[in-house]
């Protein structure tokens, strides 16, 4: 009976791992950090009292945005900023294997006092949830925004309804 060499031996026990164990596979997310920039347009608008008629009229308008992406792992923080008032918000969320998905923490304009509808008469807004889904390919973004909003008579605080928007967006990188 022939005996394999040492070496030989030790790198077919090697080749096998070494271990009972099956191997952990490493986790894969999507590189999402960095600046983006590109534009968001309003697709609908539902509920929200007279808010609802006055922002109708915005459907199909694009804003340019920007938005800041920090990652750790799966785990990402982001600020969007409005190009054109500055107005900013904050995000906070998880990367998966392609995709993202950010909700809300701050928003500096949060709530809206004295908005006037298309009758005149005035609201106040204030967030209530702002989440974003994204598909990330290379250093292109695409994905959408739903937030929702109390309307309040200004004045009184009577709640009149809830605003719910939708916008679909596309960044890069």
């Amino acid at each position: 009976m022939k005996r394999l060499p040492s070496l030989l031996v030790v790198l077919v026990l090697l080749g096998c791992g070494g271990s009972d164990s099956p191997s952990t596979p490493t986790p894969s997310f999507v590189n999402a950090a960095g600046l983006w920039t590109g534009t968001s347009r309003l697709d609908t608008v539902s509920g929200g009292d007279c808010v609802r008629t006055t922002m109708a009229a915005l459907i199909g308008t694009t804003t340019n945005i920007t938005v800041q992406i920090t990652q750790s792992g799966s785990a990402l923080t982001a600020m969007s900023t409005a190009t054109a008032t500055g107005d900013t918000a904050h995000y906070s969320g998880t990367a998966g294997t392609s995709s993202i998905s950010l909700d809300w923490t701050q928003m500096s304009a949060g709530i809206v006092t004295g908005f006037r509808c298309s009758n005149g008469e005035r609201r106040d807004m204030e967030v209530r949830t702002d989440a974003i889904t994204a598909t990330i390919s290379g250093n292109t973004q695409t994905g959408t925004q739903a937030s929702s909003w109390n309307i309040k008579v200004t004045g009184t605080g009577q709640a009149v309804g809830i605003l719910f928007l939708n916008s679909s967006f596309t960044l890069r990188r």
